[in-house]
């Protein structure tokens, strides 16, 4: 099978943002009301977030953190970068875009594989509670492991050409557990 091609890896982290501790349903619901508003991630980086939260819906879960922290990020990038293309990054060796990764301020450890693993092909596993609790409910993990330890364990478990499929399975897992939970209310 062949490998995806690599995602834009800032389209990525506001992806993954959106996915982070809800669904990928959810994700994609948002996304769209977002660039139906919007006309690009830029735009999005400068909206002030009162209006990000107008525009998804006060019920998506975290939304106001959520949002500061996304904002946080792509200004973060934008002053790096001087844009918000990452392809001086991307040109980088695995070692150097992981710390380029976890030196983004406020970058939840999900967003950060998620951009790491699907924009990069770095071997990462995104992990948020939601894949705890599931993993947790089969016996497949002790309770109370953390984030950081659940992607330890998932990474010596799964092969980094198995990394990609696997975190999709996983997140699709996620979705079906949460299916008719945690939705954004209809406009």
């Amino acid at each position: 099978e062949e490998p995806q091609p690599p995602r834009d890896a800032t389209m990525q982290i506001v992806i993954a943002f959106f996915q982070w501790e809800s669904t990928t349903p959810a994700a994609e619901e948002a996304l769209d009301r977002i660039f139906t508003e919007m006309v690009d991630v830029n735009e999005l980086r400068v909206t002030p977030d009162a209006e990000t939260i107008r525009i998804v819906g006060d019920d998506y879960p975290l939304i106001a953190e959520r949002v500061r922290r996304m904002r946080e990020v792509l200004n973060m990038v934008f002053a790096r970068e001087h844009t918000l293309n990452l392809g001086s990054v991307a040109s980088q060796g695995k070692k150097e875009q992981k710390i380029y990764l976890e030196t983004l301020p406020a970058i939840p450890a999900y967003v950060m594989s998620s951009v790491a693993l699907l924009a990069f092909g770095i071997h990462a596993m995104p992990v948020d509670c939601q894949l705890i609790e599931l993993l947790e409910q089969e016996g497949v993990i002790d309770a109370g492991l953390s984030v950081a330890d659940c992607e330890s364990l998932l990474l010596r478990n799964v092969k980094a050409s198995d990394a990609s499929e696997t975190h999709l399975l996983l997140q699709a897992w996620v979705d079906d557990a949460n299916k008719g939970k945690r939705k954004p209310k209809k406009k």
